[in-house]
């Protein structure tokens, strides 16, 4: 073999590892990007939670995303807020996600494009429900 044939041969075995080794990251980078969605969306559940919590606490809310209700002497009676799902998969594949505001995570049903209404009444009881 003379350089040529050499060079041209080890140009071909390094595009052919290459290619082997982007084709096995793909589905591991995937993998990773799905992790980071739930990740967000556990984060923007967690935060709708202590958002609709402190309206419940201090009556009001200056987040325009969070609807406080009122009864007729102007006390809070519940506070709900919105999320909508980033992931693009249904249910949670991350296991490291335990819980939010005390409500296990498996027991909040995650669908793609869905909108979760996390709402707490004056009694401190919080809910996650999932749109139709």
């Amino acid at each position: 073999m003379n350089d040529g044939e050499e060079l041209s041969c080890f140009l071909s075995s390094s595009q052919l590892m290459a290619g082997v080794l982007v084709a096995i990251s793909i589905p591991i980078f995937t993998a990773q990007l799905e992790k980071a969605r739930e990740a967000t969306d556990a984060a923007n559940l967690r935060a709708a939670y202590a958002e609709v919590n402190t309206a419940i606490l201090t009556g009001s809310s200056d987040d325009k995303n969070v609807t406080v209700t009122k009864d007729g002497n102007g006390n809070v009676t519940e506070a709900s807020m919105d999320v909508t799902l980033r992931q693009a998969k249904d249910g949670w594949e991350d296991t490291s996600i335990k819980n939010i505001g005390g409500v296990d995570i498996a027991n909040i049903t995650a669908t793609v494009g869905k909108t979760i209404t996390v709402k707490t009444t004056a009694a401190g009881v919080t809910t996650f429900t999932t749109s139709k």
